[in-house]
């Protein structure tokens, strides 16, 4: 699992892709986004009756550490808020002379 997470992160593509094969590398954010995916994929399997695994294997994977800039929130400013939320007109129609 480890060595999964690591070509992702890094750009590696995996031992069963063509040796020629390019992979860009993937941001931490996808990383953690993907691990989770299949994290929960194979919980259920431990958590199936009968279930066909005993642990899942994803559970104790360290993930790359992302940007702490990555998931800032980022707030409208009053004026692009204003621009935003005027009134539109309906498309193809056009404004008036007088909106204009």
């Amino acid at each position: 699992m480890s060595q999964w997470i690591l070509d992702l992160h890094n750009g590696r593509p995996g031992p069963l892709h063509p040796p020629e094969t390019a992979r860009r590398a993937y941001a931490p954010k996808t990383v953690a986004n993907l691990h989770g995916l299949l994290f929960s994929i194979l919980q259920s399997a431990v958590d199936a009756d009968p279930a066909p695994r005993d642990s899942n294997p994803c559970a104790h994977t360290r993930l790359p550490k992302g940007n702490d800039t990555e998931d800032d929130e980022v707030f409208l400013e009053p004026e692009e808020y204003a621009v935003l939320s005027a009134p539109q007109p309906r498309r193809g129609m056009t404004p008036c002379a007088s909106h204009l």
